[in-house]
């Protein structure tokens, strides 16, 4: 699986320029695991992963025109650029979509999640999601503790205490 940094629209870099797993963490602090597609085939496989990895709250994500109330309105939002105090951790069942994610030296990294692909984004990073050409997905999204939902634009705050944590996270990582 490779990453692809990219730049501000069109969302490529011409000649694409391509991450390892190791090299996206290294550079983001986002961890990438592959599950495979016959546990996400397989409900109650799906449902156990929350207990088996000591998650506690967990629940589920379908976006599309159909089932996502407000849609327009909410995938706008996903795609303003923002960030959590929790880490945000999500399976993908079913579907693809794209998480952009802020390097620590501010270069957007596109990630093209589908059925499988397992990521975990570190508290404090900025970061944005989109759906790609299929326009649906699925997600089990898992809380190591009770849900928050907050968010923190980018464009109504530059650097939340959140962005501290995860620059001295990221300096460890170095």
């Amino acid at each position: 699986m490779t990453m692809k940094p990219i730049s501000e629209p069109p969302h490529k870099l011409d000649p694409p320029q391509y991450l390892n797993i190791e090299e996206l963490y290294q550079k983001t602090g986002v961890r990438y695991e592959k599950i495979p597609e016959s546990v996400c085939d397989d409900n109650e496989a799906v449902e156990r992963i929350p207990s088996e990895r000591k998650y506690l709250f967990h629940d589920y994500m379908e976006m599309d025109r159909d089932t996502l109330k407000d849609y327009d309105k909410m995938m706008k939002v996903f795609y303003d650029e923002h960030l959590h105090e929790d880490p945000e951790i999500r399976l993908i069942v079913s579907g693809a979509g794209f998480f952009e994610v802020r390097s620590i030296d501010d270069r957007w990294v596109r990630i093209h999640v589908q059925k499988g692909d397992l990521l975990d984004l570190p508290p404090g990073i900025w970061h944005r999601f989109v759906l790609d050409d299929k326009d649906y997905i699925k997600m089990l999204r898992l809380f190591s503790e009770t849900p928050s939902w907050e968010a923190e634009f980018r464009t109504k705050v530059e650097n939340p205490p959140a962005r501290d944590r995860y620059r001295k996270a990221m300096a460890a990582i170095a």
